[in-house]
């Protein structure tokens, strides 16, 4: 039976083994040499204290390539820039890609970014309970997450953008805190305003803001699902073309 310890010491060989520096930012990126087919770009949420979220269960489970990334500081991933330096360092990745290959994941804070950074690079995302107006977020959060937001320097609500078309898919599970009930309406109303958009959607009758997939099967079905959701929604906008 492994202990705590040699469980610490596989997390540490996987980065220690995949870690890279791009434009001065350490990820970690797992190339399986299959052709850079899929991609799933993982995003550590709130207080991950510089560790990379989900690292031992994608490097051993999850068949396609894997990028990892921190926001030691709490900034959404936008830090003191909206987001560029971020979206600088993952570009040097997803370049090799195509955009219907590439899944963000991440929940809340986290999901904020997936979601953010799939429509940016018109990709795809898989959230749990994710912020989308971080105006809302702030009217009905907890007091330590108001402070962490109030430390943001350059925020924005994602959507208060608009896009004239994007082929992003979004799979996206919501309970019922009045925190998650907002940024779910934000989420529909930006979907609704965006043509080309799949969401896939789950509604959980629960009253605390959790996380929600069981486990790394649950969530690698919604993966699926969100890559099988892209597939129909791109047979549909060939079908119907943008004018």
């Amino acid at each position: 039976m492994s202990t705590e310890l040699e469980v610490d010491v596989e997390y540490d060989e996987i980065v220690a083994s995949h870690s890279t520096l791009i434009k001065g930012e350490k990820v970690v990126y797992i190339d399986r040499g299959k052709g850079k087919n899929k991609l799933l770009i993982g995003l550590a949420t709130l207080m991950n204290k510089g560790v990379y979220a989900g690292v031992k269960s994608y490097y051993r489970d999850y068949p396609g390539d894997v990028l990892c990334l921190v926001d030691p500081d709490n900034t959404y991933y936008l830090r003191n820039d909206r987001g560029m330096h971020v979206r600088s360092v993952i570009r040097e990745v997803v370049k090799d890609y195509k955009p219907e290959n590439v899944v963000f994941c991440g929940a809340s804070m986290a999901g904020f970014a997936a979601i953010d950074l799939a429509l940016f690079f018109n990709a795809n995302a898989v959230v749990n309970n994710p912020q989308v107006s971080l105006e809302l977020t702030y009217d009905t959060a907890w007091p330590k997450l108001k402070d962490v937001i109030d430390e943001i320097e350059q925020k924005y609500n994602i959507d208060d953008f608009s896009f004239k078309s994007r082929n992003s898919v979004i799979g996206a599970v919501f309970g019922q805190h009045p925190m998650d009930a907002v940024n779910r309406d934000a989420l529909f109303k930006l979907c609704s305003k965006t043509p080309g958009v799949g969401l896939i959607f789950g509604n959980a009758f629960d009253f605390e803001h959790k996380y929600y997939y069981q486990g790394l099967n649950g969530f690698l079905k919604m993966v699926d699902m969100v890559f099988a959701h892209r597939e129909l929604m791109g047979g549909i906008h060939v079908k119907f073309p943008r004018v």
